[in-house]
């Protein structure tokens, strides 16, 4: 079956979303998500090609490809608020992609596609759409119950907008109608819910139940054993991301609970 056209947008602005293939995990440790956001902030500009030229020259003629709104980086999918410019979203979304693959396939010593096929995009028409995706990027962590609030650490430009969480490189452009508001009413701006009814783009959740025997094996893939006790002898760093990547991949909480021995609450913390 044909795949249908990407919905363009007339005014450039889109929301992104691009996924871990079989709903697995596409960022391991905080090295990865890091490295992402250089790549975010190393792909906005192109340098001009005359490299003879004074730094203030280069500076001047810095080809921007494309303006960031916001960004949140969860374990298994990505999601960006961006504007296309000199380049068009897909080559723009291609190229952060192809280099995040790089070097994920290059650290973890694999090969092969790390997405669950094309992105899916969103076309933003207006100011009020804008408001409302920009309110749901950076509500996901405490959506998908990563933290306890929007205030704890994590990769997203929550920081750049409000002051508070995880500090990281300011890489997004923020509208004026924002930057009037003064950190603390836009925090409480973009923390208000987003209205039954109102739909924006999700990553795919796991829809199948696997069986234990299942699920061992699949443990046994990913640590290279499927005994409790072999298991609860790694360390924390490979219990958790085989737990999040098993739980990605539609194991239950209990179940995790009955075959790696560690009780539900720390499983449920895990993620």
């Amino acid at each position: 079956m044909a795949r249908k056209p990407r919905v363009r947008a007339n005014s450039g602005v889109y929301h992104v979303l691009m996924q871990g293939v079989r709903r697995g995990l596409i960022f391991q440790d905080d090295e990865d998500y890091k490295y992402f956001i250089g790549i975010l902030e190393r792909l906005m500009f192109d340098d001009p090609d005359d490299k003879e030229e004074s730094k203030v020259e280069v500076e001047d003629k810095k080809v921007r490809n494309f303006t960031l709104y916001a960004y949140c980086l969860m374990p298994s999918y990505f999601q960006l608020l961006i504007k296309e410019e000199h380049n068009n979203i897909s080559t723009i979304v291609k190229r952060i992609a192809t280099s995040y693959s790089a070097y994920f396939n290059g650290k973890y010593d694999r090969d092969g596609a790390i997405y669950r096929g094309r992105f899916t995009s969103e076309p933003v028409e207006t100011m009020e759409r804008f408001d409302i995706v920009l309110r749901y990027i950076h509500q996901t962590p405490l959506r998908d119950e990563k933290v306890s609030n929007l205030n704890e650490p994590a990769y997203s430009s929550w920081y750049e907008y409000v002051g508070k969480g995880m500090e990281l490189p300011k890489i997004c452009e923020i509208k004026e109608a924002y930057q009037i508001l003064g950190a603390d009413t836009l925090q409480i701006h973009l923390s208000k819910p987003i209205d039954k009814g109102i739909s924006c783009l999700k990553p795919v959740k796991a829809t199948r139940r696997f069986s234990d025997e299942q699920v061992s094996t699949m443990m046994k893939e990913m640590v290279g054993t499927s005994d409790k006790t072999t298991f609860q002898n790694l360390s924390y760093g490979r219990q958790r991301t085989a737990i999040i990547e098993l739980q990605e991949q539609g194991a239950s909480i209990r179940q995790l609970e009955r075959l790696t021995g560690i009780g539900r609450g720390i499983v449920w913390k895990m993620k």
